[in-house]
């Protein structure tokens, strides 16, 4: 149940008009969605990771090819939100093999859309969101890598001055991605990756990885659930598609009950779990939608037998939590 604070809090935010916090958005610094440039940095920066952590770990060519071979077997075979065989990323040749084929097309499709959603059209949640805090709570669930956080950041890039402070957190429930999560943070602070590299450099930030099974609440411990209900956003990429139907309801409530009133849940995937966020239409408003989204990476890096994919689709939907008192 929501408090008397947080009811008066979110509020008193519903009531501000947007107009009065123009400003934030009227940057001269807008990301034209039609330049390359932050694309093709992407790619390189992924590509240059993938070359560190092989020499760093000694991972050998032949193993990083069947890695990525399974990968593409059991994503190309999804059904019912499962994959034939279960992947396990506490390998590290499974995440290096997910870095080369999958990373980059990724990262770009959600700064493709988050491109439009903060610049081109930002729905009055955003707007108000960015333009009233310092502070800015930002939890990635299912992110592995971290690949839908650097997306939108380097979108976020042109519409944050107003912030001081940006706290994020990745959540998965593979341990293995940690030191891969840990190695990219390192090396975007070196100014690696353009306009995410920026953002770092501009505002103070924090980073955390938690271990997390969104399907077991009893499971997660304090300080994960510390961060999940101060959030302000939350972002899921590609992930509730790989949970399996029987479970994604519980997944999403899990999520949803968790959040605070006023906190932005992201949701870029296809396909989109439209019957499980009907279900908590008790809990959720519709701020934002977009119809399936198409993305065509232009660039192409063939390596271990395999290109990294060029294609990607989604969904698009920000919902915020709705103020719902105990019954």
């Amino acid at each position: 149940m929501a408090s008397l604070e947080e009811s008066l809090i979110a509020s008193a935010i519903a009531a501000l008009s947007i107009e009065d916090y123009w400003p934030t958005f009227d940057s001269s610094k807008d990301i034209d969605e039609d330049d390359d440039s932050e694309y093709s940095i992407i790619l390189y920066f992924y590509e240059e990771l993938l070359n560190g952590l092989i020499q760093c770990c000694g991972v050998r060519d032949t193993d990083l090819q069947s890695a990525i071979k399974h990968l593409v077997y059991n994503y190309g075979r999804v059904a019912n939100g499962k994959t034939p065989e279960d992947l396990d990323y506490n390998y590290l040749s499974n995440c290096l093999g997910y870095l080369h084929r999958y990373a980059a097309c990724h990262t770009a499709l959600v700064l493709s859309v988050m491109i439009r959603m903060f610049h081109k059209c930002p729905p009055p949640e955003i707007r108000r969101l960015l333009a009233l805090k310092n502070d800015l709570n930002l939890v990635c669930i299912g992110s592995g890598p971290g690949n839908d956080l650097m997306g939108l950041l380097s979108a976020l890039y042109g519409k944050h001055y107003g912030l001081l402070d940006l706290d994020i957190t990745i959540v998965d429930k593979m341990a293995g991605w940690e030191f891969v999560f840990l190695e990219t943070v390192r090396r975007v602070k070196l100014e690696e990756c353009g306009n995410v590299s920026k953002i770092f450099s501009d505002l103070k930030v924090k980073t955390s990885f938690m271990i997390g099974d969104m399907k077991y609440q009893d499971s997660w411990g304090y300080n994960l659930k510390k961060k999940l209900i101060n959030a302000d956003v939350m972002l899921l990429s590609k992930f509730l598609s790989i949970v399996p139907n029987a479970d994604k309801l519980r997944v999403l409530k899990n999520i949803v009950m968790s959040m605070k009133p006023g906190a932005l849940l992201i949701c870029i995937d296809c396909p989109c779990p439209t019957a499980e966020f009907t279900a908590l239409g008790k809990y959720l408003d519709v701020v934002y939608e977009a119809c399936k989204e198409g993305f065509n990476f232009n660039f192409e890096v063939k390596r271990f037998g395999y290109p990294n994919i060029t294609t990607s689709r989604a969904v698009v939907r920000v919902f915020a939590k709705k103020i719902v008192l105990e019954e």
